[in-house]
C-alpha cells in the first residue's frame, strides 16, 4: 500500500459526514475541484476505490465503508500522535532513562523525580541504580540520558560531559532503637567501630577521607560485615540487629522520623557529594533541560 495523508482522510470523512462533494467542500473552506481531486489521490494511493460517483448520492465501496467505520479511531490516533509528537519536542513527554547511586537515588532521588512528575506529569522515567563507573559507562555509550554519580568516583575534567554540582549532605551513623551504643558516650570512632558496620560499597576516595579523617589507616579497621546497594536490605537489617549503618540523613529519614532507627550523635567527617552529569556534543531529550532545572533547586 503507498502512502497516504491525513488530510486527505479528513476530506473522505467530510463528504461521508456531508452526504455529496460540492456541502463537504463548502465545509472544509476549499474548492468541489480541490476536494474532489484530494479523494481521487486517496484513491490512487491506496489502490482501492472508496467512493462510487456513478450514484447520487454518493455511495461508498464496499471498502469504502470499511474505512468509514475505522476512520474516526484513525483520526483520533493521529491527534494523540500529533499531541505527543508536540509534547516530546517541548520536553513535556517521553521517556528518560536515569542513572542514580544509591545513596543520592534514596536521598535526593525521591525529590527530583517527584519534581519531574509535578511538572513533566507525561514524561516516563526509568531508573537504573548502580555503581557511578558503571553509570559513566552507559552515559558514554547513551544507554542513559542523564546520571547522577558520586563526585570522588566521576573524572574531574572530561571535555564530553557536563557537570551540575548537588548539594552535599553530611554522612551520619545509625542503629537501630535500643542498640547499647546509645546509652555511651561516643567521642571518638572507635567507638562506633566496636560494634559492626553497614553501608552501600562507597568509593575509595570516600574511605580514604573517612580513614585519614580519624587517623586510622586500614580499610579492615571500618569492619563492614555488610555491604550492599540495596537501601531497603541495609535499613531493614540494622533495625533488626546491632550492625551500624553509614549513610546521610536523608537516605533513612522516613525512618528515622517513625524512631525505627535512631542518629549516633557523632560527626563522621565525611559527606555524600554527587554531581548531575549528562553528555556535550548529542542531541539530548528535550526534557533533559527543565530536568536540571529541577536538580538546580534542590537544597
Amino acid at each position: 500500500m503507498s502512502n497516504f495523508n491525513l488530510t486527505q482522510l479528513r476530506h473522505f470523512k467530510a463528504v461521508i459526514e456531508c452526504g455529496t462533494f460540492a456541502a463537504a467542500a463548502k465545509k472544509m473552506n476549499l474548492t468541489q475541484p480541490a476536494l474532489s481531486n484530494s479523494i481521487s489521490t486517496l484513491e490512487h494511493n491506496i489502490g482501492i476505490e472508496l467512493i462510487d460517483r456513478n450514484c447520487r448520492p454518493i455511495k461508498l465501496t464496499s471498502a469504502g465503508k470499511n474505512l468509514a467505520v475505522r476512520i474516526d479511531h484513525l483520526l483520533a490516533s493521529a491527534r494523540m500522535l500529533e499531541s505527543e509528537i508536540k509534547y516530546l519536542g517541548q520536553g513535556l513527554s517521553g521517556h528518560l532513562n536515569i542513572g542514580m547511586t544509591a545513596v543520592s537515588s534514596a536521598s535526593v532521588g525521591g525529590q527530583i523525580l517527584g519534581q519531574c512528575q509535578k511538572l513533566l506529569p507525561r514524561v516516563k522515567a526509568d531508573v537504573l541504580v548502580a555503581h557511578t563507573r558503571v553509570l559513566l559507562e552507559k552515559l558514554l555509550n547513551e544507554e542513559l540520558d542523564i546520571i547522577v554519580g558520586d563526585t570522588r568516583d566521576l573524572p574531574s575534567d572530561a571535555s564530553e560531559l557536563n557537570f551540575v554540582d548537588l548539594p552535599p549532605m553530611d554522612g551520619a551513623a545509625f542503629c537501630r532503637v535500643g542498640h547499647p551504643i546509645l546509652g555511651r558516650k561516643v567521642d571518638h570512632l572507635q567507638d562506633i567501630l566496636n560494634f559492626r558496620l553497614a553501608g552501600t560499597h562507597f568509593p575509595e576516595q570516600l574511605i580514604e577521607n573517612l580513614l585519614k579523617h580519624h587517623n586510622l589507616h586500614h580499610r579492615d579497621q571500618l569492619r563492614f560485615s555488610l555491604e550492599s546497594d540495596y537501601i531497603p536490605l541495609l535499613i531493614d537489617t540494622v533495625i533488626e540487629s546491632d550492625l551500624i549503618l553509614l549513610t546521610t540523613e536523608a537516605c533513612v529519614k522516613l525512618h528515622t522520623n517513625t524512631g525505627l532507627l535512631k542518629r549516633i550523635p557523632f560527626d563522621l567527617g565525611v559527606k555524600g557529594i554527587w554531581k548531575a552529569v549528562t553528555l556535550k556534543n548529542t542531541v539530548c531529550h528535550p526534557a533533559i533541560p527543565k530536568l536540571i532545572d529541577i536538580i538546580n533547586t534542590i537544597r
